[in-house]
């Protein structure tokens, strides 16, 4: 006589199949709304429903390193901004003390420091149009019938086109950070 694990009751299955779907689909809405913490919580949410869903194990891997780019650009623009102030005080100690009527000094360290938030504004309009691209089955026109299901060939591209922006982001982090590191890469 052997005994085996009883079977789930399909009511049961069926259940727990519609809670993942119910949770990728809400993953692809939050997604679609740029709000990837609370996609990665959906995505987690839904492979610990279907621990055997290899595209959400993707999207997870990949919102988990946007999430640690953002990370680090936000660490970095506090730095910057924080010895922006800094530079802008000492500038104008120095003004005050050489010539009270001059602020050309005051206004290019404003300058600069708008720069450096112009550059990381850029980085993350390239990911929401990557992100856009995706567009995870939203029809282009309200006119056009919603698709059923994503097909693997769109599956596959979605991930290249995400994959490609955070790679393009790590990149440019990587490239600051050196640019940061050494003095003759700065400009």
């Amino acid at each position: 006589m052997s005994v085996t694990a009883p079977k789930a009751p399909a009511t049961f299955v069926a259940a727990q199949k519609k809670r993942a779907l119910e949770s990728n689909q809400a993953m692809m809405k939050a997604l679609k709304e740029h709000r990837f913490e609370d996609a990665l919580e959906h995505a987690r949410t839904a492979l610990a429903l279907d621990p055997n869903n290899v595209m959400v194990k993707d999207f997870i891997r990949l919102l988990e390193e946007k999430q640690s780019i953002d990370e680090t650009d936000d660490d970095s623009e506090s730095e910057g901004a924080d010895a922006g102030h800094s530079r802008t005080v000492a500038s104008d100690e120095d003004s005050d003390d050489e010539d009270e009527d001059d602020d050309t000094g005051e206004g290019e360290e404003d300058e600069d420091g708008s720069e450096e938030s112009e550059e990381s504004e850029e980085e993350d309009p390239a990911v929401l149009k990557a992100l856009e691209r995706l567009r995870l089955a939203e029809p282009r026109d309200p006119g056009e019938p919603r698709p059923q299901q994503i097909t693997a060939t769109k599956r596959y591209a979605m991930r290249a086109s995400l994959s490609a922006s955070i790679k393009e982001l790590l990149l440019a982090e990587l490239a600051k950070e050196m640019a940061s590191d050494d003095p003759l890469l700065r400009t």
